[in-house]
């Protein structure tokens, strides 16, 4: 590289030197001898020839200059200061994931103080840890007996209020034809939004199944992005290998954010059902205003 250097150097300082000298030459006057004409033409065709390797070797020396740039290791203060955040903000998030389990352990544990296992064996069916792989009841004494029993579907059941079931409705009741179509669409409603709370929640039971294998896939890419040892090989390394794995990380990232785009979604679809609940809720009130308002009992 230096050698290269010394001689685009060598090289420009010439063509320096031919310009200066060929600065004052003028194109041929009339009465010229043809000799002088054509030494004239040569003096020109150097000048431009000279000219055009000068800012010819300083764009390639630009360009030199550019390309070392990119070969040499980045030693940078920034650098190493974002590396140095980046790590403490991952650390922080896996201890905090580490804490909230253990939290949760605890916590569950006063909420069930007064619970013998023994009396309530389908503890591990409604109590969180079960979906992260660490039943609260391990193993569960329900297995002894029954190899098919399902705790992480049973938690599903539980949590999408599948297991509140409601009388179906029947024609050959004998009420009121208003209050049986009432309650008809009652139970249309409530059993739509149960099943969709199943569906929603059927991706949290894929991942207790498969041992969660995306958070943890996800933690050991946090961990790789921040670790100080990763930061110190991409500083060092050329800078195409360093945009293939920039390539790599954008590719994950929209697998992410379309994840996210899903899952936003999801939770604007629950919040319509929450509001279509809290209408289904407030029935009563309403049936007690419009009895007040007409005066007709309901």
């Amino acid at each position: 590289m230096s050698k290269l250097k010394s001689r685009i150097k060598k090289l420009t300082a010439i063509s320096a030197a031919v310009l200066a000298m060929s600065a004052a030459v003028a194109l041929p006057a009339k009465g010229q001898s043809l000799v002088e004409t054509y030494l004239a033409y040569i003096v020109q065709y150097t000048y431009d020839t000279a000219q055009a390797t000068y800012y010819i070797n300083r764009s390639v020396f630009s360009m030199l200059v550019i390309l070392n740039s990119w070969m040499m290791p980045d030693t940078s203060e920034t650098t190493a200061k974002l590396q140095s955040s980046f790590a403490t903000a991952t650390n922080t998030a896996v201890q905090n994931s580490t804490l909230q389990k253990t939290l949760l352990m605890q916590l569950t544990q006063d909420y069930l103080k007064n619970v013998d296992p023994a009396d309530v064996n389908f503890i591990n069916d409604f109590t969180y840890q079960t979906m992260l792989g660490s039943p609260y009841v391990n193993p569960d004494p329900r297995k002894e007996k029954d190899k098919s029993v399902n705790p992480a579907l049973n938690y599903i059941k539980n949590v999408a209020g599948l297991k509140i079931t409601h009388d179906t409705p029947n024609e050959k009741w004998k009420g009121d034809p208003v209050y049986k179509a009432k309650y008809n669409d009652y139970y249309a409603t409530v059993s739509a939004i149960q099943t969709y709370n199943s569906y929603v929640l059927s991706q949290m039971y894929a991942d207790a199944t498969n041992g969660n294998p995306l958070s943890k896939q996800q933690d050991a890419l946090m961990q790789q992005a921040s670790n100080s040892d990763w930061f110190a090989e991409v500083a060092s390394e050329n800078i195409g290998t360093v945009l293939r794995q920039i390539l790599m990380y954008n590719s994950q990232t929209y697998v992410l954010l379309t994840q996210l785009l899903q899952t936003q979604k999801e939770l604007l679809s629950t919040q319509a059902m929450t509001n279509t609940l809290l209408v289904v809720g407030n029935q009563f009130t309403e049936t007690q205003l419009l009895s007040k308002a007409t005066g007709i009992p309901r």
